[in-house]
């Protein structure tokens, strides 16, 4: 049964326009805030750079003599668009300035090597042993590595040999990257207008009238229950 109702509110039209605006904002917002908080290592300069085997590569794992020869960056499977490529033992190091926060990684062998390698992941700033992964081979499980680095100057990331040989210790720190100091999450939306409380200019429904803040009901207004998603 049809009860149109009639104001002189906004269209209903405009209202939709005005939700999706909303959307895009809020949506816009935390792409923004993401892009600005977060520096890739391989984005930036490396103050020190020791590798077991040919260059440290950069977005790619490592490869042999020459820069740029490494492989995509997997581990178990996934790939990662960013990170870097070392071979054991290897020693990066990466000024701070006290302007991060937090190092976060995914971490070792990659699969182009199989089960072969024998690695060991640390994380050091200013001195200071932040994180050890111990042993890691190439069928070991992927290994996140989050570590508060603030205030701190240096960061180092060093990667052994596992007490072995260097065979096959192709090792990935994956989507590497250093969060900033300044990185404050966007709060909640300022707060609008609940289309339930605004007036519609034209509305149709199916059975009985819109009814507002409460579900579908019957043929009398404010006849319908709670709202109700999913338990919620």
């Amino acid at each position: 049964m049809n009860q149109p109702l009639h104001s002189s509110s906004i269209p209903f039209s405009r209202l939709i326009c005005l939700l999706v605006a909303w959307l895009l904002f809020v949506t816009f917002r935390w792409i923004s805030y993401s892009i600005q908080s977060v520096d890739y290592l391989s984005d930036l300069s490396l103050n020190i750079v020791s590798n077991g085997w040919g260059p440290l590569e950069r977005d790619r794992s490592n490869g042999e003599e020459a820069a740029g020869d490494g492989g995509p960056i997997t581990l178990n499977g996934v790939t990662y668009a960013k990170g870097l490529g070392v071979h054991a033992p290897s020693d990066v190091r990466i000024g701070l300035g006290g302007n991060y926060t937090s190092f976060i990684a995914d971490i070792g062998v990659d699969d182009e090597m199989g089960n072969g390698g024998t690695v060991v992941f640390q994380v050091w700033a200013d001195g200071v042993k932040l994180y050890d992964s111990g042993l890691m081979k190439g069928n070991s499980s992927t290994k996140n590595v989050n570590v508060n680095v603030s205030g701190k100057s240096e960061l180092k990331l060093v990667v052994t040999n596992g007490g072995d040989n260097i065979h096959g210790d192709h090792a990935d720190w994956a989507d590497a990257r250093l969060i900033r100091s300044d990185y404050a999450p966007p709060g909640d939306p300022e707060p609008g207008d609940y289309i339930s409380d605004l007036n519609f200019t034209v509305v149709s429904n199916g059975w009985g009238p819109v009814e507002k803040d409460r579900s579908n009901g019957e043929e009398a207004a404010g006849d319908g229950g709670p709202i109700t998603l999913n338990g919620v």
